[in-house]
């Protein structure tokens, strides 16, 4: 599908659309790949998207701002979703709230990191949208080095194809125990992202993130999100028994 110009700004910022998961990713690709720390969800939503893209394109909608031809952001809506941001400039977080607000009015709320959320709710509020409020923050924090403590039984590794039902029945317990619905997408599928500690059987789980270029190690960033139509919180632990 052909991407749509929306509109011009005195500011050059242009804001185009598509419901083509790789026609977006070929305009945004380098632009996400720039911050892969901070860009994961969205970088592994539309590697997802792809590979099912041909029962779910009219539902979902890919969006990105270009500065003079250079993507500068972006968002992405994939029902039953909210719209998840990507960094960038606070005019071009209005601009995404703009046509968002005439495509998908019915937004549930908004995620991304930094400010990009309270720009974008505060441009759907000037739209004629509901006052937003923050549900939940997140932190990331990076290390230089990880030392494996002595004395621990087991060992870390990646997970493998067998560990996968294990996983996914955490996952579960912790959707229910945040008061969650799940959507049906088993993240836990992609085990080749996924790490575990086994002594016996597997005890614990961690997510791997590549290293993003423009972000030193033992900074921090953030993650905020925002409802817009509703409310709700997330929260997450592996369960006690597992421990």
């Amino acid at each position: 599908m052909t991407s749509m110009e929306t509109g011009k700004r005195p500011s050059a910022l242009i804001a185009r659309y598509t419901t083509d998961a790789g026609e977006y990713l070929d305009h945004v690709g380098v632009f996400l790949r720039r911050r892969p720390v901070e860009h994961s969800v969205l970088l592994s939503t539309v590697a997802t998207r792809l590979r099912k893209e041909a029962s779910e394109a009219g539902s979902n909608l890919w969006l990105w701002v270009e500065d003079d031809v250079e993507a500068v952001a972006t968002a992405q809506h994939t029902p039953p979703h909210g719209v998840y941001l990507s960094t960038g400039p606070a005019e071009a977080m209005r601009a995404l709230a703009r046509i968002l607000w005439r495509l998908r009015p019915g937004l549930v709320g908004v995620a991304g990191p930094d400010s990009a959320p309270q720009e974008f709710a505060t441009e759907w509020l000037a739209r004629g949208g509901p006052q937003a409020r923050p549900t939940m923050r997140l932190g990331l924090y990076a290390a230089d080095e990880v030392s494996i403590p002595p004395g621990v039984a087991g060992r870390l590794r990646m997970a493998i194809h067998d560990d996968a039902p294990l996983l996914r029945g955490w996952v579960r317990e912790l959707i229910a125990e945040a008061g969650l619905t799940s959507t049906g997408n088993d993240e836990t599928g992609r085990v080749s992202t996924l790490g575990c500690w086994p002594s016996g059987r597997p005890t614990g789980l961690w997510y791997r993130w590549p290293q993003s270029p423009s972000r030193k190690a033992g900074s921090a960033g953030s993650n905020s999100s925002t409802p817009l139509r509703r409310t709700a919180s997330v929260g997450m632990r592996v369960p006690a028994s597992h421990h």
